[in-house]
């Protein structure tokens, strides 16, 4: 069996896949619309580095969406176009000189297919509790059905309370995003923070394209992330402003001090406190 296959059923029994094919999923999976396309002012777009394969390496609700944004302005036609359960990926020869956004895989999903050495991933991550709150937001109320589990969640996330909602989405869809960042820590690939960019994106986008090799001025990195700021995404949105219907919904780190309650808090500390230190968001249990 070949490593593509091997990680087709693995994602098949994740995510409820063949049943929601049979179900007629298949017509709404999430081949963008051009209206969905981001604002692009340039001619001339940024160079791969010769012979490199850059990939976007993430978890849902951290930002993936942003830097997709981002990437596909800088880059242009080099920039491959995301499918459901990342085929774009798995499915195909993989291209030098292409970028690959919205890579929702871990370390392990990721050497199933022996990328070649040309293949320089970098991995972004969120704080999990911030996670956790923008996918409950996300999951019951903005984001596109996109496959059967999701449907499934969205019924019982509304028949839940909040507190009670949270904590199924603590069990039910946190473990993965876990998993993720679980799997890149310390694995030597270089990780990014979602909210350093969101502090500075002007500075991380500059250090990001740096580091991949493609060295830009400020001026550069200041123009590409006000184009894809917040503000610009959200119609007008100030980050803080909420509005629980849009993808972006409120454009700040921390929000979980508002959503979390003392039971939230007690079970998120039993099953993640640990990775949220390992990944550098608390020195201790204490928060």
């Amino acid at each position: 069996m070949s490593s593509r296959k091997r990680i087709r059923d693995y994602q098949s029994e994740n995510y409820g896949l063949r049943e929601w094919l049979n179900r007629g999923g298949f017509s709404r999976t999430f081949r963008r619309s051009r209206k969905d396309s981001p604002p692009s002012n340039q001619t001339n777009h940024l160079a791969v580095p010769q012979g490199r394969i850059l990939l976007h390496i993430t978890h849902w609700k951290a930002g993936s969406q942003w830097i997709r944004r981002m990437l596909e302005d800088a880059f242009g036609s080099a920039v491959q176009a995301p499918v459901a359960h990342c085929a774009h990926f798995f499915d195909n020869p993989i291209k030098p000189g292409a970028v690959y956004p919205c890579l929702y895989i871990n370390k392990y999903e990721f050497e199933c297919v022996s990328p070649p050495a040309q293949c320089m991933p970098f991995v972004v991550i969120r704080d999990l509790r911030d996670t956790l709150v923008s996918g409950y937001f996300s999951w019951r109320y903005s984001h596109r059905i996109e496959w059967y589990p999701m449907e499934k969640c969205r019924r019982v996330l509304n028949s839940l309370s909040l507190e009670a909602g949270m904590i199924y989405m603590l069990h039910e869809f946190l473990p993965k995003p876990a998993l993720m960042q679980e799997s890149w820590l310390g694995s030597g690939a270089r990780l990014w923070k979602l909210e350093d960019f969101m502090a500075a994106p002007a500075t991380q986008t500059q250090a990001l394209l740096n580091y991949l090799g493609i060295p830009v001025d400020d001026c550069y990195a200041k123009m590409l992330s006000d184009r894809h700021s917040f503000k610009r995404l959200s119609s007008g949105r100030s980050p803080g402003e909420e509005d629980s219907s849009s993808h972006f919904r409120k454009g700040i780190a921390g929000d979980w001090r508002t959503h979390f309650t003392p039971e939230i808090k007690k079970q998120f500390k039993q099953l993640y406190n640990e990775l949220l230190i390992r990944a550098g968001y608390e020195r201790d249990d204490t928060w």
